[in-house]
């Protein structure tokens, strides 16, 4: 940070612009992963909630208690690819 002030010192740059950009490079670079976290968070929640439904309504939507198992156990990185962009 201190040559990136230095730089806009020597060159005539507004310091405060300088540092609302770096600060929002920051934020963009950890929304990344902060929303693979969401993800994350999201999937485990939506399979323990598959999990907990009672047989009749898993027959209403077309599930067996075996297809419950199988995607309940299945691990939170294990998602479509297209939620992975």
């Amino acid at each position: 940070m201190q040559n990136l002030i230095c730089i806009a010192k020597s060159e005539g740059s507004d310091i405060s612009t300088l540092s609302h950009f770096s600060l929002f490079r920051a934020v963009s670079a950890m929304s990344a992963p902060l929303a693979s976290i969401r993800t994350i968070i999201s999937v485990a929640k939506e399979r323990q909630a598959l999990k907990n439904l009672p047989v009749e309504r898993l027959d209403d939507i077309g599930y067996s208690t075996q297809d419950v198992e199988t995607e309940a156990n299945r691990g939170v990185w294990d998602v479509p690819s297209h939620w992975k962009r």
